[in-house]
């Protein structure tokens, strides 16, 4: 059994069911994240330590820049989209 199923185990049954449609929207969003292949993260990790003037921030993956600009929006702006992207799905 993974931490994940250990977990959802171990939680009252109540709770849970409050938040169901968040647990689902997770599972939605882990079988759609795809993977990226660890070639490439490889070479993007070598580039970094034998670069003479390494970058601070390194994006891996075809959706890792949006993502790290959603990371700077107001933190009531994002529970919002979330919120709306999660009723969706109820």
């Amino acid at each position: 059994m993974n931490f994940k199923d250990k977990i959802r185990n171990e939680i009252d049954s109540e709770i849970a069911q409050q938040y169901t449609p968040l647990i689902k929207y997770g599972d939605k969003l882990i079988a759609e994240t795809p993977r990226i292949p660890a070639i490439e993260v490889a070479k993007v990790v070598t580039n970094s330590l034998t670069v003479k003037k390494p970058k601070a921030y390194y994006y891996i993956g075809s959706d890792a820049k949006s993502i790290s600009i959603l990371a700077r929006l107001p933190k009531r702006l994002l529970d919002w989209m979330f919120y709306k992207r999660i009723k969706v799905m109820i």
